[in-house]
């Protein structure tokens, strides 16, 4: 009896040593997953700000826009407050609640209008 329960053991701990193994391989198996998505998560993130401070300064420009000649450079310097707070602080919070592209534009767009109305 007390043979079995020692080869029961030894059995239970060779099975542990082998299942922290495991444990560990797929710990690093995750942590590799978790760093990749963060790389294509940043890159994809980079073009999407990328274009939309290009549609931005389109759209500065533009006569439905602001009709400002300069877009976002007037003066020939860039107008780095309007970036700040149309993109990162409008657009790219919209895009982290889950809106598409387009609605984050329009939130732009929104955001700038009510900026513009004379109460403000």
């Amino acid at each position: 009896m007390v043979r079995a329960l020692w080869t029961a053991c030894v059995l239970l701990a060779a099975l542990c040593v082998l299942q922290w193994g495991t444990l560990s391989r797929l710990q690093a198996d995750l942590a590799a997953a978790d760093a990749h998505a963060i790389r294509v998560a940043h890159e994809a993130n980079h073009e999407d700000l990328a274009r939309t401070i290009g549609w931005l300064d389109a759209y500065m420009r533009s006569p439905e826009g602001l009709g400002q000649p300069a877009g976002l450079c007037p003066g020939g310097v860039p107008d780095t407050e309007s970036v700040g707070q149309w993109v990162f602080g409008v657009y790219a919070a919209e895009r982290a609640r889950g809106a598409s592209e387009a609605k984050a534009r329009r939130r732009v767009i929104d955001a700038i209008r009510l900026a513009r109305e004379p109460s403000h």
